[in-house]
């Protein structure tokens, strides 16, 4: 008898619309944090490259009323709720703002679980 087939499903929330999607690929799943000064987002995707993590911090700053997300960046949503334990990568964009003490902790904490603190200039 073969074990239960255990799938996960996780709802998240697409940038400022109300509809849930899921995932149940552990490659949907990935989680992490997007820092930008004294912001930051917990964000389900893969780590996002350079381009993409500074249009993200662009995209998810202004707040837009009924604004759809460019399809460019559709991979990646803002998590309402997520455990510290299952955030995978965090990425730093420099800004003005200097990053508020609970989340230097947080991004300590990740560095001694052995995730690598990735980090990007504005530009």
């Amino acid at each position: 008898m073969s074990a239960p087939n255990k799938v996960k499903w996780f709802t998240t929330l697409r940038s400022a619309t109300q509809f849930p999607i899921l995932a149940f690929r552990r490659e949907l799943a990935m989680v992490g944090i997007l820092v930008h000064g004294d912001n930051h987002f917990i964000v389900r995707g893969p780590l996002p490259d350079r381009d993409t993590a500074l249009a993200l911090v662009r995209h998810w700053s202004v707040i837009q009323i009924g604004g759809a997300t460019p399809p460019a960046l559709a991979e990646w949503q803002i998590v309402v709720r997520e455990f510290r334990e299952n955030l995978e990568w965090a990425l730093v964009v420099s800004a003005d703002t200097e990053i508020s003490p609970a989340v230097s902790t947080l991004l300590d904490e990740l560095a001694a679980r052995g995730v690598t603190i990735r980090h990007t200039m504005l530009g």
